[in-house]
């Protein structure tokens, strides 16, 4: 069976001045719940733009959830991603315009509304609730078909259901204007980022690693990389607190919200002494990896010479090298078996952070997939 939809607007506080939600966790689910509740994992689905702006970062977790074959045709809300290339990870194709044959009907798909009075259907999207600006224009071109989840029930629907919406929506009277938007921030900018389509990225190791001189950037890059991603991160960092003595190392999870203490206190290092007791790492570094296994993401900030003896922990980073979760991580500069098997792991590729590529690294990343 074939879909067709538009308009979904993910996390887009913004589209709940127009939709019968309290919240925008509220419209996800329910758009979510509707979606998987009417395609199964055979079907096919055309998206006719507008998944959700959220920044200007790939919706990642919803995307995940929704079930059937998924083609993309992009509106204003998809041009501007900074991590468009993964926008291939969910969409079989991504294009800004399609035609295609629904059984023995042909059908062309642009997120804007076209004039169209060949055979067949110019399917769109991009107006939620066409007012008295539209609605009689769009009343003269039966053959002008409205995806948007806003006049289709809030899922997708057939060629058929949604030949007959558009028909009921176009005998109705035109819709009361919309409320004003909410002034609030993840807007579409004023002048919105229209990016040429993203190529394909070729495939790639699924984990990644940054290595480099010591205090060159290289957590710094991670983080850049990872900012604003709509994926569930999990895994560890590590933070050195600095002391007149030298410093302490602790390992935390990636929330952000755990603060240091002795309970997450991982070596010390006092006047140049450096003191490792390899069961922290296998006690706190197992721990949380344990705790991230059903996260859209693993982190490892950072690994290095120190745990060469911490063979628990060494079995579990190498054993999530091999799962399905993508690693990012960081490896210190050193020699160390541990940290060799990392680098001649078969899934596994590690970029050189520098002074020169540092700014642009994460950027070029992004473009590539990662």
């Amino acid at each position: 069976m074939i879909y067709y939809t538009a308009d979904l607007h993910f996390h887009y506080l913004p589209a709940l001045a127009e939709r019968p939600f309290a919240t925008v966790e509220e419209m996800d689910r329910a758009l979510v719940q509707n979606w998987n509740e009417t395609v199964s994992s055979e079907d096919t689905v055309y998206l006719v733009g507008d998944i959700g702006y959220h920044g200007g970062h790939v919706p990642c977790r919803v995307l995940e959830q929704l079930q059937g074959k998924k083609h993309l045709v992009r509106g204003n809300h998809d041009t501007g991603y900074q991590d468009a290339p993964l926008l291939y990870h969910y969409f079989e194709t991504v294009t800004d315009f399609t035609e295609l044959d629904d059984g023995d009907t042909h059908l062309l798909l642009c997120h804007y509304p076209i004039l169209y009075n060949k055979g067949g259907y110019m399917i769109h999207g991009h107006l939620h609730r066409p007012d008295s600006r539209f609605h009689q224009i769009l009343q003269m071109l039966p053959r002008v078909l409205n995806a948007g989840v806003d006049v289709n029930g809030y899922r997708p629907v057939t060629l058929a259901q949604l030949v007959e919406n558009s028909r009921r929506l176009y005998s109705a009277p035109a819709a009361p204007s919309p409320r004003p938007r909410q002034n609030v921030s993840g807007l579409l900018p004023r002048r919105p980022d229209f990016r040429p389509l993203p190529e394909r990225p070729a495939p790639h190791p699924r984990n990644l690693f940054l290595t480099g001189s010591k205090g060159v950037g290289k957590s710094t890059v991670l983080h850049r990389l990872l900012d604003g991603r709509d994926v569930a991160p999990g895994g560890f960092l590590t933070l050195r607190l600095r002391t007149a003595a030298g410093g302490d190392i602790h390992m935390l999870p990636v929330d952000g919200k755990t603060l240091c203490g002795p309970e997450n206190l991982l070596f010390t290092k006092r006047n140049g002494v450096l003191t490792v007791d390899p069961a922290r790492f296998d006690h706190l570094g197992c721990a949380l990896l344990e705790a991230s296994a059903n996260c859209g993401l693993l982190v490892m900030d950072e690994l290095g010479p120190a745990e060469s003896e911490a063979k628990a922990f060494q079995q579990a980073v190498l054993a999530r090298l091999d799962g399905p979760t993508p690693v990012y991580g960081v490896l210190q500069q050193g020699e160390s078996p541990f940290l060799e098997k990392i680098k001649a792991h078969p899934d596994v590729r590690v970029f050189t952070v520098t002074a020169e590529n540092r700014d642009s690294l994460p950027r070029a990343l992004l473009e590539q997939g990662w």
